[in-house]
């Protein structure tokens, strides 16, 4: 991923952010000198700052490091929706926009679904504009299937599915491409994907980011090089559904739909209270909720209702946790078409009613039509993107529990004749995280080098803060998250 800057900044320079912060930039003070890049390692090299125990901390403890702070002493992530000029010593930032909660206007569902729709159709369309050879990454499930029905009409795109083997997810993926009238193609994931190359990872994504978001590269990005622009999903899960909402409600074991509380909670949604963590020091745990409460105090300045709900997704750029994902997409080389995070559809995020995420309402809505047959296949989840309510949770629950049912007999008859289990989703089980010593993934000097950073942060045992065995005591996917701070040492 070629910088967005990384150079030292002169006074009288400005430049502008997206609403959403999705463009990763970073920026330091040294000496009067202003420096920014879009990798935080590379302003904490030029500047010669180390990396920060609190930062470490909520690092290893929830796999983002709380706006506006970045992995290292001084650094911090450039502010989103603003003019930001370049003064003498430091920056002057001007915000034109905030994702403003607003009352509902009463608009009715229809019309949010239009906006959703047709927005994302004309960001593809300026996007998409006089390419011919663009890739769509497509899992098959119902955010892939709507972007790919939404696609200008001049091109004839390729949907590539990223998976290890020719399994389930492929074969829907590959039906709902063929309902679409697109051409497929499955991408194999080599064996060990999640386990090679770590260092490396970190060093192209960045400083702050779990590495097991990374799903495209090696392999995997080299079929997609070639291309001139590559379209995915990502975003439309948080923004336009309830991944991201606390006050929803999954009614009787999923077999009704959800329902909205007005009740919204007044704490960051899917972040971990650090001073609940045993294996955290108490002064660094505090200082870590101490930080994303703080932003959450920022968040209801201009949310007051839904901060909570929000404090992952302003800035997207440094709080969403599959960040990595689209960091690594654009590392690659070609055009990343991201419509969902776009500040045409994040700014009708910011204002649509909570009640039309609910059940995927509005997004069911607005591309049913587009989606056509394709929308009719149940997904690798069992979920039918055109079926909503209480009948299609009921199909959703009846085709999960067929395909738990056939996965279970199939593993006990694969280990009965000593062949390997087939995962049939859309990752390797590595992906959630495998186990490991310190060492083995760093090396002895590495792993050193770790635990002298980590020394004021992590206290499992007693028997001595910030040893290789506290490090190799942490969970295993904390341990991972450790070990790719380590990754970055060898660097500074």
């Amino acid at each position: 991923m070629a910088p967005l800057m990384n150079l030292e900044l002169k006074p009288g320079y400005s430049f502008f952010t997206d609403r959403a912060g999705s463009k990763p930039l970073y920026y330091s003070v040294d000496n009067g000198r202003v420096m920014a890049a879009s990798r935080a390692q590379e302003v904490a090299v030029a500047t010669g700052q180390t990396v920060d125990p609190v930062s470490a901390a909520d690092f290893i403890a929830n796999a983002t490091v709380c706006y506006p702070f970045s992995l290292f002493e001084g650094v911090y992530h450039v502010p989103p929706g603003a003019r930001v000029e370049v003064v003498q010593g430091g920056l002057n930032v001007h915000p034109y926009y905030v994702p403003e909660e607003v009352p509902d206007s009463g608009t009715p569902l229809a019309d949010w679904a239009a906006a959703i729709g047709d927005g994302v159709k004309a960001v593809l369309e300026a996007r998409l504009a006089g390419l011919r050879n663009v890739c769509v990454l497509f899992s098959g499930g119902e955010d892939a299937r709507a972007v790919a029905s939404m696609l200008p009409a001049h091109l004839s795109p390729q949907l590539v599915t990223l998976a290890d083997t020719d399994n389930r997810e492929v074969r829907l993926a590959r039906r709902a491409a063929r309902r679409l009238g697109y051409p497929h193609c499955h991408v194999r994931r080599p064996p060990g994907f999640y386990r090679a190359a770590i260092r490396e990872r970190v060093e192209t994504v960045g400083a702050g980011w779990d590495i097991r978001q990374v799903h495209v590269y090696g392999a995997t990005a080299d079929a997609l090089r070639e291309c001139d622009a590559i379209v995915g999903g990502y975003g439309a899960d948080t923004l336009f559904k309830t991944a991201c909402m606390g006050n929803v409600r999954r009614r009787a074991g999923r077999l009704l739909p959800e329902r909205i509380s007005t009740e919204y909670p007044d704490h960051p949604v899917s972040v971990v209270r650090a001073s609940g963590l045993p294996w955290l020091r108490r002064e660094i745990a505090r200082a870590v909720d101490e930080r994303r409460w703080s932003h959450h105090e920022r968040l209801k300045e201009f949310r007051p209702r839904t901060a909570g709900n929000w404090h992952t997704l302003w800035p997207l750029g440094a709080h969403r946790v599959a960040y990595p994902h689209y960091l690594s997409c654009l590392a690659i080389g070609p055009r990343v078409v991201e419509p969902f995070i776009d500040d045409r559809l994040y700014a009708v995020a910011a204002r649509m009613p909570d009640k039309f995420r609910v059940d995927r309402e509005a997004f069911r809505m607005a591309f049913a039509e587009a989606m056509g047959t394709a929308g009719w296949l149940p997904t690798s989840s069992g979920r039918i993107p055109n079926v909503g309510g209480a009948v299609g949770q009921l199909i959703a629950r009846a085709i999960s529990e067929r395909r738990n049912a056939r996965d279970s007999i199939m593993k006990r008859f694969d280990k009965c004749i000593g062949r390997a289990a087939i995962a049939q989703g859309s990752w390797s089980p590595d992906q959630k995280g495998f186990d490991f010593r310190i060492e083995e993934l760093l090396g002895d000097a590495g792993a050193q080098a770790l635990a002298a950073c980590l020394q004021p942060v992590i206290r499992v045992s007693g028997r001595g803060a910030g040893t290789i065995d506290e490090i190799n005591a942490l969970p295993k996917r904390e341990r991972f998250r450790a070990a790719q701070i380590g990754c970055l040492l060898t660097e500074m």
